[in-house]
Parts: C-alpha cells; structure tokens; sequence
C-alpha cells in the first residue's frame, strides 16, 4: 500500500506571507527612492508627501516580518519606516515654536468648499457661528451665495475676485474689519489669482495677508511652483518693509516636498509646526491624508491655536488658526 505524504498546509501559507511581506518591502523601498529624486522632476516629487503613510506601512511590514521570521525583511521595513520620522518630528513630536507676542489676536480661517460638492446648509452655520475676524474661502459655488449674504451682518466687508462662480481658483475673503491696501494679482493670467490686502488690529499692528489656491503640480509650466514663487516674493516685499506676513490656502504642496522648503527657508514657518499630525486633504481619509492647506507666517507672531475644522462635504478640511501680534509692530 502506497502512502502519500502531504505538505503542511501552514508551510504553503508561510511561503504565501513571506512572498507578500517581500513585495511590500520592495514596493515600499521603491516607492522611497523615488522620493529621493524628487529635486530632480515633478513627478518624482509626487512620492514625497506620504512620509506618515511610509511610516505606517513600513512599521507593519516589520512586526509581519518579525511573525514570519523574516527578520532581513523586518531589519529593511524598519529601516525605511524610520527614515521618514524625520520630516515627522517636527510636526508629531516637537513642540511648537515659543514666540513672545502679547498684543492683539486674530483668529483666521481658510477653506476650500471644493465647488459643487460643498453643503450650502454647513457652510451657513459655520459662518453664523464662527468667531473668526477672517474667513477665506476657494472653490465657491453659486449655490453657496445664499450662505455668504447671511453672513453680511456678521463680516461687513467682503473682497472677492472676479468670476468666482466659475473659477475653482477664485477667492472669497470675509472680514469683520476694513481690509485695507487690497490688490489681485493676475501674473499668470486671469484665472489664477493671488488676492493680497492689509489687515489692521489697532493703529500700529497690522497683519499682510497673501491668500491663493495653487494649481496641481502636474500642470504645465511648473505653474504650481510659479504662482508659489510670486507668493513668496510679495511676502519678501512685505517683510522687507517690516510688515507681518501670512501666506494662507490651497498650496497643494506638502511641507514635505522640496519646493516647500525652498520656499520656507526664506524666512516663513508653517503655522502647523508642533501641532500634531493634521492632514487636510482628502478630507475621508482622516489621519490617512496629506497636508495641503496651509498658512505660513512670518517671525515674532505667535500661534496660540492651530486645528482642522469639519469638511463642510468638502474634499478638503479648513484650517483655523488663533494668532497673536506683538504689542508694537517695529516699523
């Protein structure tokens, strides 16, 4: 009588893991060199703004390997989590910058409603209940006119650009205060504007505000990193004065991307440093996202707050933040 010896069943689907933890490592370690090229081509920078989600899926990929005794495996997947902990820290771990700064606060908010997608009825309490002195507001939809004339009573002066209805890229801006020195800057033609206008606290503390929705960084002529630049450049002109400056809205950039920190290094820092992990787009991944939305704020004003807000039905999460001035702008 012939007897047929069959293989365990448990070392067939050891193999199967084992083969599974490999091509999670290998995606894993591609997927980060490429992120390394990312000064070199627009499309490698679109591998560098996930660092939390390599952490994740490389801190899985190691304990997996540990289960399986793959410990080669376990030793690379920990490696590259790891290595992106940096770019993190300054965000998950530090605290946030110690700026002394007692004079008059500002409380600002910047949302894209994403067009149509946005709830009209959302948007109108948010702006019934709010506190903020400033909203600012992309992707408007004629639907969510309704909303804005509510909010007459409650922000007194409005500046928009023109075509908002039409223009993802159009921008809304409610203030409970006169907004003074205001200019819309069309360098890159008359869809892409970049809304800048002075706003007072008392007689000598002043914030520049500089608001814009940047393009995707697939579009052409590296339009994304041009409107950026001009940005920057207008806050360059406003701190050489010795002004305050924010720059505020969809970067569609993360902090984490090279084009960021060129930006950054000239003298801006993120208003979200030490604030936690809090991604803003898109909005239904929760803490699975990216950090797209940001304000970006020149030395000797304090961050006394910085969150997410509710979506709205956006794809986007607004951001609030509670800003503190010095007592006496040094002109």
């Amino acid at each position: 009588m012939n007897f047929v010896v069959e293989k365990p069943r448990s070392t067939g689907i050891a193999r199967a893991m084992a083969l599974l933890i490999w091509l999670g490592v290998v995606l894993l370690a591609v997927a980060q060199g490429l992120a390394l090229l990312s000064p070199f081509h627009p499309f490698f920078e679109l591998f560098v703004h996930f660092p939390a989600q390599y952490l994740a899926i490389g801190l899985t990929l190691a304990v997996s390997a540990v289960l399986a005794r793959r410990y080669l495996a376990f030793a690379l997947a920990l490696g590259i989590a790891l290595a992106n902990l940096p770019p993190l820290w300054p965000y998950i771990g530090a605290a946030p910058p110690k700026i002394v700064a007692d004079g008059p606060g500002l409380l600002l908010v910047s949302a894209n409603l994403n067009h149509m997608h946005a709830d009209a009825a959302a948007l109108d309490k948010f702006l019934q209940a709010t506190d903020a002195d400033i909203v600012i507001l992309t992707e408007l939809a004629g639907q969510l006119e309704p909303a804005l004339d509510n909010a007459a009573a409650r922000f007194a002066h409005r500046l928009r650009t023109p075509g908002n209805r039409h223009n993802p890229f159009g921008l809304v801006v409610l203030a409970r205060r006169v907004v003074q020195q205001a200019s819309i800057h069309r360098p890159f033609g008359l869809a892409f504007p970049i809304v800048e206008f002075r706003y007072c606290l008392d007689g000598t503390n002043c914030l520049t505000v500089i608001a814009l929705h940047a393009v995707r960084p697939q579009e052409a002529d590296n339009l994304r990193d041009r409107m950026l630049g001009f940005a920057f450049e207008r806050a360059r002109l406003a701190g050489a004065a010795r002004e305050h400056v924010l720059i505020v809205g969809d970067l569609n950039v993360t902090p984490f991307s090279p084009v960021f920190n060129r930006f950054a290094a000239l003298g801006l820092r993120d208003t979200g440093l030490g604030q936690g992990w809090q991604p803003t787009w898109p909005s239904l991944l929760g803490v699975a996202g990216i950090p797209i939305d940001h304000a970006l704020l020149s030395p000797g004003v304090d961050v006394r707050q910085y969150r997410r807000l509710d979506a709205m039905g956006s794809d986007h999460r607004p951001i609030l933040m509670e800003l503190r001035l010095p007592a006496k702008q040094v002109r």
